[in-house]
């Protein structure tokens, strides 16, 4: 019995070990989700917004040509960039920029600053200068307003962007200033500032910096994330709510430390803003259906 406990156990891990390896070497996936978000506005039906996160200089290659495709493909309003552009030891901004750039030839494309991207530049000004050069939309503690054709209808729609919270350069009150909260879209790197976010009344924060975990366990989640406290903290990955205001995490593309991931996979989001009273998720065809591969 003892033999057959331990071979069952041997067993588990390997499973579990070949899912964290394919998970690991897995390529980019762009995948999409509607986000039902009971009492927003109705200006924000049908909005889709490509959610692009954590780059960490992962924006060339075959990761840039489909995204490219991709964009082609599809009727996408904006592009929301929530951070990380570089990593701590390859601080190259370039392959981000010109990934976002080519994209913010063709539709809006904004970006809030994360906590890796301050290595390439603790300057502020500089960082939103390079990054306003390539084309982008920066929001450094501030809000602006886009105009999006919706169908037969044109919206426009305001975005709130504050700095990164992680590191404690977030602004949500100057970033808010003068902005209908309950109205707005707000973009975060990092997932922290999510309760003072729905305590403003926002009904949908875009963000990212957890990477899923980078390491995750299956059925459990991320043991750890930075600037959480304790094991398996809550904000780690996908869909959350307080009262009206919904957040969602995605896992991002690049890797920071160690270069891989174990039990997450590099991802790009096309989320679909629904008003709705419902709090069940939405999906097209299938949950977190994978639209396209690398």
């Amino acid at each position: 019995m003892l033999i057959d406990s331990y071979g069952k156990a041997a067993v588990g891990i390997a499973i579990l070990g070949g899912y964290a390896v394919w998970k690991a070497v897995s390529p980019l996936t762009i995948r999409q989700r509607q986000l039902a978000l009971p009492g927003a506005p109705s200006g924000f039906d049908g909005i889709r917004v490509l959610h692009i996160t954590d780059l960490h200089g992962r924006g060339g290659g075959r990761d840039a040509k489909l995204i490219g495709q991709f964009v082609q493909k599809q009727s996408i309003h904006l592009v929301a960039v929530t951070g990380d552009l570089v990593r701590k030891h390859n601080p190259r901004i370039e392959p981000s920029l010109r990934l976002l750039g080519h994209l913010a030839q063709k539709l809006p494309v904004l970006f809030v600053p994360g906590n890796h991207d301050y290595y390439w530049s603790d300057d502020p000004q500089i960082l939103r200068r390079r990054v306003r050069a390539a084309g982008l939309i920066p929001l450094f503690n501030q809000s602006c307003t886009v105009e999006l054709q919706v169908g037969e209808r044109r919206e426009r729609l305001a975005v709130v962007g504050v700095e990164d919270p992680y590191t404690g350069r977030a602004d949500l009150t100057r970033a808010a200033q003068g902005v209908d909260a309950s109205s707005s879209l707000l973009l975060t790197h990092s997932p922290e500032l999510f309760p003072f976010a729905a305590e403003e009344g926002f009904p949908v924060v875009l963000s990212g910096h957890t990477h899923g975990g980078q390491v995750r366990v299956p059925f459990l989640g991320a043991p750890f994330i930075p600037g959480q406290p304790g094991l398996f903290p809550p904000y780690d990955w996908g869909e959350f709510r307080s009262d009206s205001s919904t957040m969602f995490i995605s896992a991002g593309v690049g890797s920071s430390k160690l270069p891989i991931r174990l039990g997450t996979s590099p991802e790009v989001w096309l989320l679909t803003l629904r008003v709705a009273d419902s709090h069940k998720i939405q999906t097209d065809e299938a949950a977190d259906n994978e639209l396209m591969r690398t």
